[in-house]
């Protein structure tokens, strides 16, 4: 078989299935072929295990809501698409129970654009065209240089161990702060002997602090996690 056409899952949980026997769950972050498009659809190509525990394919339609043809056009309207299926998904170490860790979420949002980053965050920053380095700024330094020199959709936040997309500004208490995309899992205190747990894909300000519990290291204000 050989097929030159690639889409990607652009929602979640997406289930393949054909004449009701279920397949598998697909979700962002997937890669399938495809035989033909029409009328907002595709025929995608599923693998199956079959009875002698060999791979198999079988051929499923799938509409344009759940599946799109690679790569996908990077509008904000589309990544929107994404992260509106994406966000709240719990956080997974190591992508467990098929859940993403910070590093898997940013490659399954960026993958349907035709952006292949590598797996881990520490190679995912290696691999921009251009890195600047602010581990030597002091934390509203670091806010105030995103705020103003970021890319919206583009711009990784690389901390160690740690990684975020910036998706731009917004406004609060009247202060314009950088406002991120990310799965985590949790943020703890200066002293460490605990963490706030998260543990899920979120949409979260990078602040000085967090009036919630202003004890709790901003990322901000991190140079490892």
């Amino acid at each position: 078989m050989l097929i030159s056409n690639w889409g990607a899952f652009i929602n979640a949980p997406v289930s393949v299935h054909a004449a009701g026997v279920y397949y598998f769950t697909g979700r962002p972050g997937t890669i399938l072929p495809f035989r033909h498009q029409r009328a907002g659809q595709f025929l995608i190509a599923a693998p199956v295990r079959d009875s002698n525990g060999r791979a198999s394919i079988h051929w499923v339609w799938l509409s344009g809501n759940e599946f799109t043809a690679m790569p996908w056009k990077m509008t904000p309207e589309n990544i929107a698409v994404l992260m509106k299926a994406m966000h709240g998904a719990p956080y997974g170490w190591g992508n467990f129970n098929f859940y993403n860790d910070c590093s898997a979420e940013v490659r399954s949002l960026l993958m349907p654009f035709g952006i292949f980053l590598p797996r881990h965050s520490s190679a995912q920053v290696e691999a921009a065209g251009r890195v600047v380095d602010l581990s030597h700024k002091n934390p509203q330094m670091r806010i105030d240089y995103l705020t103003r020199y970021g890319k919206a959709f583009t711009t990784l936040v690389y901390i160690p161990g740690h990684i975020m997309l910036y998706i731009g500004n917004t406004t609060m208490n009247g202060q314009v702060v950088p406002m991120t995309y990310q799965n985590i899992w949790g943020l703890r205190p200066n002293h460490a002997n605990s963490r706030s747990i998260i543990g899920e894909a979120v949409f979260l300000p990078l602040l000085r602090f967090y009036p919630e519990n202003p004890e709790l290291i901003s990322l901000a204000g991190k140079v490892s996690v």
